[in-house]
């Protein structure tokens, strides 16, 4: 409850009910004007249930309603919400047989005849669902600052029980005494809470965890949307004796040197403390800071329980600390019972344990697309994409990668690209909202985007030869990233090895390529192209005689007859006696056909064209 004066001078009450962070009818703000004489009752609507199928009996009570000059109240009560009282009473009981949404009011009116409304709806065809959070437990303990896990299960009579988890809702809040302060929110089935560092309520106040749960169900048989809330109160680990949720027979008072600046006097044997709600869940002992000398006992359910742990605190000046094993701490949710042997003046209480926290660190994975290498011999021949993926019992906060073994991290958040050639082992690992992070798992991704590097000699970009010629081409590949480079070549699509003199003469006069081409261990291909012209010539031809001769593959007399037909002819030409050369020139093409005189086909066939050539005026 907040108290402020505005400057109307009325009091304006800001109350939150019995609850935090939730539905709760019974929060309200209100404005208190000072007003002389009788003053108007409050009316105040209990109903045990407030949604359900038709037809719906729902039992109404106004016992809790009340007058400030005490007198007795008359009820009236308008149970549909149509502007007619129909019933009177402290309690009545309606059925609702249709579907739809009521509004149930309530006017009280005291014996001066003043009065006070209030109303509560009602949901006939639609169900509320019930939810129930499955961790952390009611009464759970925690640090500030940890982060907390939360789970929930629902089950809604229309819509079953799987939930649609966008519509989950929580709240987390300070609980301040009777009300709280919402501090962060968020939505899902599961996650993890991150409570404050600190509570900010100073040392001596009583603060502690609330967690709200809401769902919000899809309406069903054109009745609109119900909710149903839940709600965990969580224990600091730090509990003040002062802070106890009921008592017998002790005293608070004020002291400096307690760490909430009070303690708890006249603690003798018979009185009791009490914690309520209480989880020892994640809890392995306790320390107790106390003075004077006795015996402190824990007992669960009730102050005259069988003790589950006693703490002896020894005599001495100050406040002494006792540390407490917990291993027989009872399960579940309940209240527990502080007793005394008497003599004791108790301090504090601190739970030991990781209690509610998460402390469970993140599973994660890593995925590549494209899943598998598409080169050769595991190796991938284009940029890959990292994909990490986490499951917590909590909130992921951050997935990273390292490609540096794990001397820098970077956001893998989202999908991560890998462009850097070479072998590459790539660290992963993530983390959650709590602090934790996971193993780090790690791969290997070997890039080769690039293909081999080539050369080629022996043959002039662009060079112009003449047919007698015999150029050596010699070509080779590297590869700085895969390795294992290979190369082959042809000429117009004919192999050629590489240092193997190339025979002009045996290509067709003109235009020629010669390619090669490379592979990496990856699977790259690398292609180059050397073009290259080839003609013929009077000197040429006389070259390639000669050559040919050499080679055996123009007989004695055939190099005889033809170099003279050959300088016949040129010597025409030389005189511009173009008629007469081409004359000599097609007799020397029937020499070069004469298998006599050129007993190898294939060079017949080249003298033959090159002199049709000089022939026709062509030189290549």
């Amino acid at each position: 409850m907040d108290l402020e004066f505005g400057p109307d001078g009325a009091l304006y009450v800001l109350d939150y009910g019995d609850g935090f962070f939730r539905q709760n009818p019974d929060a309200g703000l209100y404005r208190i004007d000072y007003a002389e004489g009788n003053k108007a009752p409050t009316a105040v609507i209990k109903a045990d249930k407030t949604s359900g199928q038709a037809p719906l009996e729902v039992s109404f009570s106004a016992t809790g309603s009340s007058d400030p000059e005490n007198g007795d109240l008359t009820y009236q009560w308008d149970l549909d919400g149509d502007g007619t009282f129909d019933a009177t009473g402290p309690t009545v009981d309606r059925t609702y047989p249709e579907n739809g949404q009521f509004q149930a009011r309530l006017k009280v009116t005291d014996p001066q005849g003043k009065s006070g409304l209030t109303s509560r709806q009602i949901t006939v065809g639609n169900t509320a669902p019930t939810v129930r959070i499955t961790s952390p437990p009611d009464g759970g303990f925690f640090n500030w600052g940890d982060a907390v896990p939360y789970g929930i299960a629902v089950d809604d009579p229309e819509d079953g029980t799987t939930p649609d988890c966008a519509k989950a809702a929580w709240t987390f809040g300070l609980g301040h005494n009777q009300h709280g302060h919402p501090v962060n929110s968020g939505t899902g089935c599961t996650g993890g809470v991150l409570t404050p560092a600190d509570a900010g309520h100073g040392d001596t106040e009583n603060v502690f965890g609330v967690l709200g749960i809401t769902y919000t169900d899809k309406g069903a048989g054109g009745v609109p949307p119900a909710t149903g809330d839940a709600q965990v109160v969580l224990n600091p680990a730090l509990m003040q004796a002062e802070h106890y949720d009921s008592a017998e027979g002790v005293t608070v008072a004020d002291d400096t040197t307690a760490s909430g600046q009070r303690k708890l006097t006249s603690f003798d044997a018979g009185d009791w403390i009490a914690y309520d709600p209480v989880s020892f869940a994640g809890i392995n002992g306790v320390k107790t800071r106390a003075s004077g000398a006795g015996t402190l006992a824990l007992r669960w359910g009730s102050a005259d329980a069988e003790p589950f742990a006693t703490v002896q605190v020894p005599a001495g000046e100050g406040w002494q600390t006792v540390t407490t094993a917990l291993g027989n701490a009872p399960s579940g949710t309940g209240e527990v019972f502080v007793t005394t042997s008497g003599g004791v003046e108790l301090d504090s209480l601190t739970f030991q344990g990781a209690g509610v926290a998460d402390k469970t660190a993140p599973k994660v994975t890593a995925t590549l697309n494209p899943p598998r290498p598409n080169g050769d011999d595991g190796w991938y021949t284009s940029n890959v994409t990292l994909a990490v993926a986490a499951t917590d019992n909590g909130t992921v906060a951050g997935r990273q990668y390292s490609i540096d073994d794990g001397a820098t991290w970077q956001s893998a958040n989202a999908a991560v690209t890998l462009s850097r050639e070479g072998a590459t082992t790539v660290r992963y690992r993530a983390t959650d909202n709590g602090g934790n992070v996971s193993e780090v798992g790690s791969l290997t991704v070997r890039i080769d985007r690039t293909g081999p590097a080539v050369t080629a000699t022996g043959i002039d970009a662009d060079g112009v030869y003449g047919d007698s010629k015999r150029p050596t081409p010699v070509y080779s590949a590297t590869d700085a990233v895969s390795g294992g480079a290979t190369a082959t070549a042809t000429v117009d699509g004919k192999a050629v090895a590489s240092g193997q003199a190339l025979e002009l003469w045996r290509l067709p006069l003109g235009n020629h390529d010669l390619t090669v081409t490379a592979r990496d261990k990856a699977g790259n291909v690398t292609t180059k192209t050397v073009a290259f012209t080839t003609r013929t010539s009077y000197a040429d031809i006389r070259a390639l005689i000669t050559q040919l001769r050499a080679d055996g593959l123009i007989t004695a007399q055939g190099q005889q007859r033809l170099t003279v037909r050959l300088g016949q002819a040129e010597a025409h030409a030389d005189a511009g006696r173009t008629s007469q050369a081409a004359a000599v020139l097609e007799s020397f093409a029937g020499y070069a056909g004469d298998t006599a005189l050129v007993p190898d086909s294939a060079a017949g066939a080249a003298l033959a064209r090159d002199a049709r050539a000089l022939k026709g005026g062509a030189t290549g």
